[in-house]
């Protein structure tokens, strides 16, 4: 038995002094509660708080047990409550808990190695409760939610159902669900929005008549009894859902912190207006996250960061192939939502599967996947997968939530620990399985000093705004979900900070194999520094690369995963990207080269207007960029034709206001590129120009009589690049590369060119490679062009 004193400072540490009442009603008090001393502090609060409604001539309060110690609701309290929505008067229910306090509060509760062995601090075991209340009474709190009154839960029930409860039983059972929701919310009010997580998820969805009439549905279909669906349906429930656990949310978040503060600077750099933002918005609105993916640690990260910025537990979307046991476990217990890789033949699945996402939504649990769908191999953002994307605006037009706002999330490191695994990848090595083993093995390779850590959050895309008024008679288009996801990316892009290693190493491939020194890499920055300054680029804060200091950093940040090599026996030290090594450097560069990829075109376009005598240059500075835009429309996200006119001209006139009036035929044209300052062209567009070039080289080599295997036709490109490069006929391995062939195939599969009429085949593809052959040809003009302006400006210097 408790004491009086111990009963007494744990009701003084109660959530709420005095109870609710409904006149009229009995008040039935439903304890939800997992021992006999949480029971005996709930019932010895009620007594001391007198809740007499006898001088009102109502039927004394009523005490209830909801749930057993292993939160299974009790049959006797079903049966009970079930009688009393069929009594007189009608019952007014005030579910009632007991809320254990960490000892040193929710909020600077950090879990760790000590606290996993004493187990969960919220949910102390019956001896563990016993201890706490001897040494300190005040962490344990008595807590009512808010009540509700038979009428109103009926009303909730017709609203969530669409009709009313087949017998007292079934709105009983609803009854003891909203009893311990009411208490959920209630105890997210008092520790915070981070431990708001979802209970009785199966108990909610499986009961909804949407569900089950879509199960009846497909029981035929699929050979099974509706009795059977609907077990399938849960046995696929159980496989995806979560299960959250306010200790496993702490641990997750600190397991988290663990693995990047291993490698990586513990401060994260993100704005606070973010922050602020992000917070905000989520008050109002469901938020789905949609994070570029650049390496394993991107998950882990944004779990920290939302339970750091107080946000609702994320349920976070990855491959069933993640689920093994240990890391398997703690992600679910953490809000990790396992999917089956394929299950397009399985629609029950896939039924599921949706109703799952329209609870979460409904329920306003944020969402997290990559938008790519996998990590990107290459650096620069891929094209959006539309299956997850799908699911969430499918729900949105089915009026599962009000709104829905898409918030694309950028996340940058200085260097990624897995480039190695990338660029091995892109040699053709098969890609290493995940599993318990290969996790422990990446967790103990993240040891090096990578720099810090670059997180930017996008403006987000309202689902209300871009598709308008819900529709319930219509699906989402392919069309929709295109246009959304291009919004999306564009955003993501727009808000990539350009860092410091990108720009070094943007220069540095830029020259290829010649080294550069200390002070021709620092004008070259400068340079290029300025142009990010005059088109208004984000950028991270290290970027000021005039800094003798920020340089050090970053070059050794470089040199010691080899990214780029130095010789330091001569007169001077130069820096270099070895040959092996342009395409782990050309990760890092492709972070930022969305943002030069406008300006390139308009320096390729110029070149053209110099080499092509044409009476309207203006016009053929237009056409020549729409056809660069078209040759490179797999590998980057343009925007509409007018539209992506209008920003290569609005960029053309910051780096030269009076280029329309200079633009007077092939001399103005040639002058003017002379005048641009720096020429991005070859360091932006080079490798892909030449990759594609490749691949056109390989067509034109195939028997236009015989659809090529793409497997097959792939090596062939890859062994053909390899060729080239060592013929020095491309610039760089990067070209070589299986990301970037493999946009190029894409292309080339577009304009019709790998099966069709074998004369039309032949004499598309010799225009492909002639179209390539000459873009390629006018990049090393541009590249002449530059080296010449170098050269010049080295010879002032030492004159």
């Amino acid at each position: 038995m408790l004491s009086r004193q111990q009963t007494r400072e744990a009701m003084t540490a109660g959530e709420f002094t005095s109870w609710q009442r409904a006149d009229g009603h009995r008040t039935v008090f439903l304890l939800d509660h997992a021992t006999r001393l949480e029971r005996q502090l709930l019932e010895a609060w009620l007594r001391d708080t007198n809740p007499d409604q006898a001088a009102s001539g109502v039927s004394p309060a009523e005490v209830l047990s909801l749930r057993d110690s292993r939160r299974r609701f009790r049959q006797s309290a079903i049966q009970r409550i079930a009688e009393l929505c069929e009594a007189t008067p009608s019952p007014f229910f005030v579910p009632l808990r007991v809320l254990w306090i960490p000892a040193h509060g929710d909020r600077s509760a950090r879990a760790h190695l000590k606290a996993f062995l004493a187990g969960d601090p919220r949910a102390p075991g019956p001896l563990r409760q016993r201890w706490i209340l001897s040494r300190d009474p005040r962490r344990a709190r008595p807590m009512a939610a808010e009540g509700a009154t038979l009428g109103a839960l009926q009303e909730r029930f017709l609203r969530g159902h669409g009709r009313a409860p087949r017998d007292a039983m079934q709105l009983a059972e609803f009854v003891g669900r909203q009893a311990v929701l009411a208490l959920e919310r209630a105890e997210a009010r008092s520790r915070g929005t981070r431990y708001k997580v979802p209970r009785l998820v199966a108990e909610e969805m499986l009961d909804r008549p949407a569900l089950q009439e879509g199960l009846d549905a497909l029981a035929a279909e699929t050979g099974r009894t509706p009795a059977q669906a609907r077990r399938y349906a849960g046995e696929c429930l159980e496989e995806m859902a979560a299960v959250h656990s306010t200790f496993y949310l702490d641990l997750m978040a600190e397991f988290g912190r663990y693995l990047y503060t291993r490698g990586f600077d513990p401060e994260i750099d993100v704005p606070a207006a973010d922050v602020q933002r992000i917070r905000e918005l989520s008050r109002r609105r469901p938020l789905v996250f949609l994070m570029t993916h650049k390496s394993h640690l991107d998950g882990f990260l944004m779990i920290t960061m939302l339970h750091d910025m107080d946000l609702p537990p994320l349920h976070t979307f990855g491959g069933i192939n993640m689920g093994f046991p240990g890391l398997g476990t703690l992600g679910r217990r953490s809000g990790a939502v396992f999917i089956r890789r394929s299950f397009a033949d399985d629609p029950i699945y896939k039924l599921v599967l949706r109703s799952y996402i329209d609870y979460l939504v409904e329920k306003r649990f944020p969402l997290l996947w990559a938008l790519e769908g996998t990590r990107s191999r290459t650096g620069k953002l891929m094209p959006p997968r539309y299956g997850l994307l799908n699911y969430v605006v499918d729900s949105y037009v089915r009026s599962a939530a009000a709104d829905v706002v898409l918030v694309p999330v950028a996340i940058l490191y200085d260097q990624v620990p897995e480039v190695a695994d990338y660029v091995a990848e892109a040699r053709g090595v098969a890609k290493r399985p995940e599993s318990a083993s290969w996790f422990m093995k990446y967790v103990s390779g993240l040891h090096n000093p990578f720099g810090r850590i670059h997180v930017r959050f996008g403006a987000g895309v309202s689902l209300a705004e871009v598709l308008g008024p819900q529709r319930t008679d219509a699906a989402p288009t392919r069309l929709d979900l295109q246009k959304l996801a291009f919004q999306l990316a564009v955003q993501a892009n727009g808000v990539t900070p350009v860092m410091a290693s990108a720009m070094v190493t943007f220069v540095l491939l830029a020259h290829g194999q010649r080294a550069l020194t200390r002070g021709e890499l620092g004008r070259e920055l400068r340079s290029l520094l300025s142009l990010v300054r005059l088109l208004g680029l984000p950028t991270t804060g290290d970027v000021d690369l005039a800094s003798e200091e920020v340089m050090e950093t970053v070059l050794g940040q470089l040199r010691h995963t080899g990214v780029v090599v130095a010789y330091e026996d001569g007169v001077t030290p130069v820096y270099a990207v070895p040959s092996d090594s342009a395409t782990a450097a050309a990760y890092y560069r492709n972070s930022c080269v969305h943002f030069f990829v406008p300006s390139a075109i308009a320096e390729l376009a110029l070149q053209h207007v110099a080499e092509v005598e044409d009476a309207e240059p203006l016009q053929s500075f237009r056409a020549e960029a729409l056809r660069i835009r078209d040759l490179l429309k797999f590998e980057f996200f343009f925007d509409e034709k007018d539209a992506f006119l209008d920003s290569i001209e609005r960029e053309l006139s910051l780096r030269a206001p009076d280029w329309r009036e200079r633009l007077t035929g092939r001399t103005g044209a040639a002058e003017l590129l002379a005048s641009l300052d720096p020429l991005v062209a070859p360091g932006a567009l080079r490798p892909f120009v030449d990759a594609h070039w490749v691949v056109a080289d390989a067509l034109l080599r195939e028997d236009p009589a015989q659809p090529p295997s793409i497997k097959q036709f792939l090596k062939r490109c890859d062994a053909l690049a390899q060729q080239r490069l060592r013929q020095r006929r491309i610039a760089s391995e990067e070209s070589a590369s299986r990301g970037y062939l493999e946009s190029a195939l894409k292309l080339a599969e577009h304009r019709g060119l790998l099966e069709g009429d074998p004369q039309q085949l032949r004499e598309g593809r010799r225009r492909f490679a002639e179209d390539l052959t000459t873009l390629a040809r006018r990049i090393d003009r541009l590249t002449l062009l530059a080296e010449q302006r170098r050269t010049a400006r080295d010879q002032i210097i030492e004159g």
